[in-house]
C-alpha cells in the first residue's frame, strides 16, 4: 500500500529517445502471511525487516511514458527487493 509519493523524475532514454518516469514512494505491506514474519524466513529471502513488521519503507518504480496518460511499468526497487518487467509485453506491441 503506497503511503506517499515522495517525488517523480522524468528522463529521456538515451537509446530510443523515449520518456521514462521514476516515481519514488514510501509504502507498507498488508496481509503478510504469518510464516513470512518469522525471522529465519525473511532473513533467508533477504526481505527487509519492514516486510515482517508492517512498517513503511522506501522504493521506486520506473515507467515508460506511452502517451495519452498511459504508463508501462519497466522496473522497481523496494527496499532490497528488485524486479523488472518483461520486454515481451503484449500491451506495448499493440501501441
Amino acid at each position: 500500500m503506497v503511503d506517499s509519493i515522495n517525488r517523480t523524475k522524468d528522463v529521456t532514454n538515451g537509446v530510443g529517445g523515449g520518456k521514462e518516469r521514476d516515481v519514488y514512494i514510501t509504502y507498507h505491506l498488508e496481509n503478510i502471511p504469518d510464516w513470512v514474519k518469522e525471522l529465519a524466513v525473511y532473513q533467508l529471502f533477504r526481505y527487509p525487516k519492514e516486510v515482517a513488521t508492517g512498517e513503511s519503507f522506501e522504493g521506486f518504480h520506473s515507467y515508460r511514458v506511452l502517451g495519452k496518460g498511459k504508463l508501462k511499468s519497466i522496473a522497481g526497487v523496494n527496499g532490497r527487493y528488485q524486479w523488472a518487467s518483461s520486454d515481451d509485453d503484449e500491451d506495448e506491441k499493440a501501441e
